[in-house]
Order: C-alpha cells, then sequence, then structure tokens
C-alpha cells in the first residue's frame, strides 16, 4: 500500500489526509473578473461580505431546490421566482465558467 497517497477523506481510509497548506490550494478558487465585480456590488448593495455571499451560494449548491435560480435571483436582483431562463444561463455560465467556455 501506497503511504503517500494523500487526499483521503479520513484517517483509515487507506490515504492519508492532505496537508493543511496543500487542502486549502485544493479547495480555493479564482472568480472571474466580471463575477467579482458582480459580487462587489451585491455586497455592496445587501451590506453583506463578499465571503458571506460566496459561502451561501456554496451552500446553495448543495441544498435540494434550484440553486442556479437562487444564484440569478441575486445576480440580478430579482425575485427566484422571476428569473427567466436566460438568466439562469447566465448564472449558470458565471458559475461553471470553465465547462461554458467563458474566458476572462
Amino acid at each position: 500500500m501506497n503511504t503517500n497517497n494523500h487526499g483521503g477523506p479520513r484517517e483509515g481510509a487507506g490515504r492519508t489526509p492532505l496537508p493543511p497548506e496543500e487542502r486549502k490550494r485544493r479547495m480555493s478558487f479564482t472568480l472571474a473578473p466580471d463575477v467579482a465585480d458582480r459580487l462587489t456590488t451585491l455586497a455592496e448593495k445587501t451590506g453583506r461580505t463578499q465571503t458571506e455571499l460566496v459561502e451561501q451560494a456554496v451552500r446553495g449548491y448543495f441544498s435540494p431546490g434550484d440553486p442556479l435560480r437562487e444564484v440569478a435571483a441575486q445576480m440580478f436582483g430579482v425575485p427566484a421566482a422571476d428569473v427567466t431562463a436566460e438568466q439562469r444561463r447566465a448564472a449558470k455560465a458565471a458559475t461553471f465558467p470553465d465547462r461554458y467556455g467563458v474566458r476572462p
């Protein structure tokens, strides 16, 4: 068994845990400049921090329902029930830029 195989979810799973700095590097991501600008604007409008908004979006991604509709509602400042298909597609492209060919 290879004892240097990092990345296991728990000890005893045949892998050793990642060092904290490597785990942080793998868990980080970079937002496209236009998405970062929208996030800054939304944070200023709502009085919340960018971190709070990103955490909310990530929590929404893993919760049941349509998280992209919620993200689009926040991005465009409309109620989730009023989000159009075009707005949802824009939120999808902003959330998954590599998958949809959006490049900074």
